[in-house]
């Protein structure tokens, strides 16, 4: 089973990866942190996404031989981790 299907029908593994990239509008981000801040499979999953992007961005910044950008993520996403209100 894919695991877009396995992740609920509130939300779905496509929104997760689009809260990460920063690309859902306002009402629905704030729809898919209620979810993820209510069940841990939802951020396991996003913390899994996270941690792929950082990843990607510090192999794509060696690969061209400049900076990784300290704002290539969105600050918000951090507030799961650390409590923040976002």
């Amino acid at each position: 089973m894919p695991v877009a299907e396995k992740m609920g029908e509130n939300v779905t593994d496509y929104e997760i990866q689009a809260l990460v990239d920063g690309q859902l509008d306002r009402d629905d981000e704030r729809r898919v942190w209620r979810e993820i801040e209510h069940n841990s499979l939802f951020l396991r999953r996003y913390e899994e996404l996270v941690a792929q992007k950082k990843m990607l961005l510090s192999w794509w910044a060696e690969e061209n031989a400049v900076e990784p950008k300290e704002d290539a993520i969105d600050p918000r996403l951090y507030a799961v981790q650390s409590s923040q209100k976002h």
